[in-house]
């Protein structure tokens, strides 16, 4: 993790189980990241600290996809190369899977969410290259209580003032 405004050499570094294929910052919590890994992991870090807040073994292969919704906090959505696209509940740090499901698309390369619609997601794959999916079309009552009524929080779309390095923690 490196901090651009910093006119030093200042950086953070961790070390995970296995390669990176995936990171995403997560907009609901600006000091949480999280990373996946090439033997199928998904760590949630915080940059103020040196380990791991949550490790998830999420596939069995490698986790190739790796989204939050746009507006519903802690729902995350995996793909791998083991074909199968799972749904996650790691609100309050405490990972819960919601949903999988064969895409029938080959291993899955990527995914991503839609910007407007938090449940809809596009994902790419080995076969049938490109698809989009609404996660609540599922049928899944446990995903649809777990997410429907859960508060959206206003996302801010430009900063609203001015944010200096003594504002940041140190890394």
């Amino acid at each position: 993790l490196y901090d651009c405004r910093s006119p030093e050499d200042t950086h953070k570094t961790w070390g995970l189980s296995g390669e990176v294929e995936r990171v995403v910052w997560n907009q609901f919590s600006p000091f949480h990241f999280l990373a996946s890994t090439e033997d199928g992991f998904v760590y949630n870090m915080d940059i103020r600290t040196d380990k791991p807040v949550f490790t998830l073994s999420a596939h069995p292969q490698a986790v190739t996809g790796l989204s939050l919704s746009s507006a519903v906090p802690g729902c995350l959505v995996t793909t791998s190369s083991d074909k199968m696209l799972k749904v996650w509940d790691i609100q309050d740090n405490k990972p819960a899977l919601l949903l999988q499901r064969e895409m029938k698309m080959g291993g899955l390369t990527c995914a991503q969410c839609c910007p407007d619609s938090p449940f809809v997601f596009a994902m790419g794959g080995e076969k049938d290259s490109l698809r989009v999916w609404d996660v609540m079309d599922s049928g899944n009552t446990a995903l649809r209580t777990r997410f429907e009524g859960r508060p959206r929080p206003e996302i801010p779309t430009q900063p609203s003032s001015v944010v200096t390095s003594s504002d940041q923690p140190e890394m």
